[in-house]
C-alpha cells in the first residue's frame, strides 16, 4: 500500500485540491444519478482489480494486476466521491473541513 500513501502526500496542500476539485466539479454538468452510477461503476473497478490480486476463482480477468493499481482505483473512488459531496455542498470552506 506504499503506493496510496506516495498518491497522497502528493495531494497534501488539501485546500488547493479541494479549490481544483470545486473547478472541475462545476464544469461537469452530470447529474446526482450519473454521478453515483460513475461511483459505482468505480467500485465495481476497485473490486475487480482486488479479486485479480487476490487470485479468486473465477475472477481473474487481467493479469498483472499490482497494488500501486488498486491504490489508483481506490483514488478514482475517492475522487468521484468527493465530487458528489462537492456537488451537493458548494461551499468551499465546508468542503475542506467535511474532507
Amino acid at each position: 500500500m506504499e503506493a496510496s500513501v506516495r498518491i497522497f502526500k502528493k495531494l497534501a496542500d488539501r485546500e488547493k485540491f479541494i479549490t481544483k476539485l470545486l473547478t472541475c466539479t462545476s464544469r461537469d454538468n452530470k447529474s446526482m444519478m450519473e454521478r453515483v452510477v460513475k461511483l459505482s461503476e468505480e467500485v465495481g473497478e476497485l473490486s475487480t482489480a482486488v479479486l485479480n490480486t487476490e487470485k479468486v476463482s473465477s475472477c481473474q480477468y487481467k493479469e498483472g494486476i499490482s497494488e500501486e493499481d488498486i491504490a489508483l482505483e481506490a483514488i478514482d473512488v475517492i475522487l468521484v466521491a468527493a465530487s458528489i459531496l462537492v456537488h451537493l455542498e458548494s461551499n468551499e470552506k465546508n468542503v475542506i473541513t467535511m474532507l
